[in-house]
């Protein structure tokens, strides 16, 4: 037994030394998960695929592991809720916020992190030589239009930010100040959206939806005017001006039209319409109602439904709460605001004294997650109001209507998500 051992560990070693004696070509192993950064510029293809390094921050990010979803959702409606936020985040209602603010701090990490990726794409772009004129063209203008989205957001939130430049990062510009005019910040992101537009065309490439395109662009050069005429009222006149050129523009172009019903906009049966000029879609998988300790790891957030559309009681913060007095401004009947929202069952003597009528399709219901918004009878039914163990009258967060109760905020969610 000892003998054939020996044998078999001598052969063993015959074999290495053949295959190793003058030769270390077997060294010369493919690093697929370890490349150069100038690896993305070997070739068209590559560029394309160093593209989704920017993208791949449209979605979560390790960068963002508070909210999970970041960083457009958390900021578009906190600061316009009727209520809540006299706690830890009354910050949002005051609009004091600034990037030492846990959930804002890291989305201006994340933020940084997809403008960071896109600087240094862009530079490597500059002076790639295997990349052909064409690739650069359209490579370029996705590049730059997903800069100005992120420094959309940046702008939009903080104000006057660090305008980190083709190249730049805070390793290698870690002084970078802010932006020392409103005027100069958004002439910067106005640029990026230009020169997207006139790279890109009005489809995506190669027919996949969710790139950037001319519309895109457009739209949100049409937003940066609009904000740089608030920001510079001297320049209001001009950035109108220009605004609504960009935004006839889109219209005139003819790739976009109407859809025949509103309500389907937001339906992911029905995602990528000719309504829809870009969008994100989000799929949930098998992890609907999970509560997992790291929020980040899935292509979307496993509870981001949950937490942004769904009612307290339903397992939801309702983060994209809406306003009572955005209800209260649809004529009766408009079918687009039961198309757009969902409210708890709300006392219908408290929103008479408003002149507000009952939705007869989403009050008490939401649509999307097929199940009741408050307190349910035995026939299964949603009623009102809630009584409490000691007998006494009294709202859950599923009813709250306008100041009631500082901390609970409006029982009106938004299914456009």
């Amino acid at each position: 037994m000892k003998k054939s051992i020996k044998y078999l560990v001598l052969a063993g070693l015959g074999v290495v030394a053949l295959s190793s004696c003058n030769n270390d070509k077997f060294l010369d192993v493919p690093q697929y998960n370890i490349l150069s950064i100038d690896a993305q510029f070997e070739g068209d293809d590559n560029a394309r695929l160093g593209l989704n390094g920017i993208y791949a921050y449209n979605n979560v990010s390790r960068e963002d592991d508070c909210w999970g979803f970041k960083p457009n959702l958390f900021t578009g409606c906190h600061p316009t809720m009727d209520t809540q936020c006299t706690g830890w985040d009354v910050k949002f209602l005051d609009q004091t916020w600034d990037a030492n603010v846990g959930e804002l701090g890291q989305g201006w990490s994340h933020a940084y992190t997809a403008i960071s990726r896109a600087n240094l794409y862009l530079a490597g772009l500059e002076t790639a030589e295997n990349v052909s004129a064409e690739a650069k063209k359209f490579c370029e203008g996705e590049a730059r239009a997903l800069r100005g989205y992120f420094y959309s957001w940046l702008a939009t939130t903080f104000g006057r930010v660090p305008m980190l430049a083709t190249g730049e990062d805070f390793n290698n510009t870690p002084e970078k100040a802010a932006a020392e005019t409103y005027e100069e910040m958004w002439d910067f992101i106005i640029e990026d959206f230009q020169k997207a537009s006139e790279l890109l065309e009005w489809k995506p490439f190669g027919n996949e939806y969710g790139r950037c395109t001319k519309g895109m662009a457009k739209a949100y050069l049409a937003d940066a005017y609009m904000w740089k005429a608030y920001r510079c009222p001297d320049k209001a006149a001009d950035c109108y001006a220009k605004a609504k050129a960009e935004l006839k523009s889109i219209i005139d172009s003819g790739t976009y039209k109407l859809t025949s019903n509103f309500a389907t906009n937001w339906d992911p049966a029905g995602f990528w319409n000719e309504e829809c000029i870009w969008a994100l879609c989000s799929d949930e998988g098998n992890e609907w109602s999970s509560w997992g300790g790291d929020r980040t790891i899935t292509f979307a957030n496993p509870n981001m439904l949950k937490w942004f559309c769904a009612c307290p009681e339903n397992g939801g913060w309702g983060a994209e709460y809406l306003s009572w007095e955005w209800y209260a401004c649809y004529e009766p009947g408009d079918t687009r605001r039961d198309a757009s929202c969902a409210t708890g069952a709300i006392p219908e003597e408290q929103m008479a004294k408003y002149g507000i009528e009952k939705s007869k399709v989403v009050w008490g219901y939401n649509p999307y997650l097929k199940d009741s918004l408050g307190i349910k009878n035995d026939a299964g039914q949603v009623v009102k109001p809630f009584i409490n163990e000691e007998g006494v009258e009294s709202g859950t967060k599923t009813m709250q209507f306008h100041f009631t109760n500082g901390e609970f905020a409006p029982a009106i969610w938004t299914t456009k998500i």
